[in-house]
């Protein structure tokens, strides 16, 4: 059981951390110990070979791997955008393609808003200055500047 548990422990230890642990490392993580680690093997026990299967089915669940909207989870799509892992090689090839689809669906809305914001800001030069915005908070910024980024970064590798 310590070579099922240990691969375990390992990926648990590193999404535990307090510091360093990337978003876009969660779901090729687990992507990684669900096909390599608690794969079928032929010399398994019998122990280890009915534990596998529960422990997949699991994780399968509790991350919604095989889920046909795991492609638009905010992990997925960090890991598309973090260059480190943007080949996304675990991943099964439906989910690499959904995941790429995802982005640029987001780049183009991205893409759109900001059009729309310089078209109107246009239209209104002749009128008083416009109001100030309100600030917003840091995880709508950081998610702006990441579909910021992304409309630029993904047209260069795609």
């Amino acid at each position: 059981m310590l070579l099922v548990l240990q691969p375990l422990q390992i990926v648990t230890e590193l999404m535990s951390a307090e510091q360093n642990i990337e978003a876009s490392l969660i779901y090729p993580l687990v992507t990684k110990l669900v096909t390599h680690e608690l794969a079928e093997c032929d010399d398994d026990l019998l122990t280890i070979a009915d534990f596998k299967p529960d422990l997949r089915a699991a994780l399968d669940d509790r991350f919604a791997l095989s889920k046909a909207n795991a492609a638009s989870h905010p992990f997925v799509t960090a890991t598309v955008l973090d260059p480190a892992t943007k080949p996304c090689e675990l991943f099964p090839e439906s989910l690499h393609f959904a995941a790429y689809g995802h982005v640029c669906v987001l780049m183009s809305a991205a893409a759109a808003s900001l059009q729309a914001e310089t078209d109107g800001g246009d239209a209104d030069e002749s009128a008083s200055p416009p109001a100030k915005r309100a600030k917003t908070d840091s995880r709508s910024a950081s998610l702006k500047l990441t579909v910021t980024a992304a409309v630029i970064l993904v047209p260069m590798i795609g």
